[in-house]
């Protein structure tokens, strides 16, 4: 086994569902060792994602959302205000991250959130609802939203509900979110394939769509350096479980392995080494 040398063996954060829909956060090394459950809370957890420098992880509690800072050992709830429904918290840069939200009786759009000091600042406004987000390092959003079909659209992370969003994809039919590749160059989505599902590359310098992996992937995340996948692959024993494969979805190992409904892998940017998951 070859594991994608970029960082070396890294942590995987990631969710595992049971019978009733309750998410439990977990941490797994990439070489499938040191699996622990995070144990701080009492709510449903979602939505795993590593901050910028890797040393901090968001995640959502039912309403709250969450960070952990592997820095200090410390935990912290961010002030969202009067947001529901919160999920899918990905960051812009240190300071704020981006979620899919929605005041009451509003719909889905999606918010900046500031981490230090809390509040929120919506960036879109759409009657059909928007998210499955993620942020490229030049601070690029790029989301799912329903206009007949689900298709990609981007928006800065910096715009106003006053800003309009550009349109990415067509025809695409979008199950889920989007990944963007760490060099900003591709996007990762799983389209609907019949009764099934694609785990397609989209390349955004001409407009190109690749297959990769196997039938019924979803949810891929990119090792930092681009070299590898974390995915959500079905195929086993019709349990859904967290693989490793390389940059062409072909499977490098199995990472988790037991009868659970395991999701939404979120890949460190550092080597597992000098973290430990352990203290939360």
């Amino acid at each position: 086994m070859t594991l994608p040398d970029s960082p070396d063996n890294p942590w995987i954060a990631f969710v595992q569902i049971d019978g009733a829909g309750f998410g439990q956060l977990f941490f797994i090394k990439a070489d499938g060792t040191g699996q622990h459950e995070y144990s701080g809370s009492s709510f449903s957890e979602s939505s795993p994602a590593w901050s910028p420098d890797g040393d901090r992880l968001a995640f959502t509690a039912g309403a709250d959302l969450v960070v952990l800072d592997f820095t200090d050992d410390s935990e912290s709830t961010i002030d969202t205000g009067d947001l529901e429904r919160l999920t899918r918290p990905k960051w812009v840069d240190d300071d704020t991250i981006i979620v899919s939200g929605n005041e009451a009786d509003g719909d889905s759009a999606l918010w900046s959130v500031d981490v230090a000091n809390g509040g929120v600042t919506q960036i879109t406004s759409s009657a059909s609802g928007d998210g499955g987000h993620d942020v490229a390092h030049d601070g690029t959003v790029y989301f799912v939203r329903n206009d007949g079909s689900f298709e990609v659209w981007s928006i800065d992370a910096g715009a106003s509900t006053s800003d309009d969003p550009t349109k990415i994809t067509d025809g695409s039919n979008i199950i889920g979110g989007v990944t963007v590749h760490p060099d900003g160059s591709k996007l990762l989505f799983a389209a609907s394939a019949g009764d099934t599902t694609d785990l397609t590359e989209y390349t955004l310098s001409d407009d190109s769509e690749a297959v990769i992996g196997e039938k019924g992937d979803e949810q891929g995340a990119y090792f930092a350096g681009g070299d590898g996948l974390v995915v959500n692959r079905d195929t086993f024993d019709a349990d859904s479980e967290i693989v490793v494969t390389d940059g062409s979805g072909t499977l490098v190992t199995r990472v988790t392995d037991d009868s659970s409904l395991n999701t939404s892998p979120a890949v460190n940017s550092k080597e597992s080494d000098g973290m430990d998951p352990t203290v939360f």
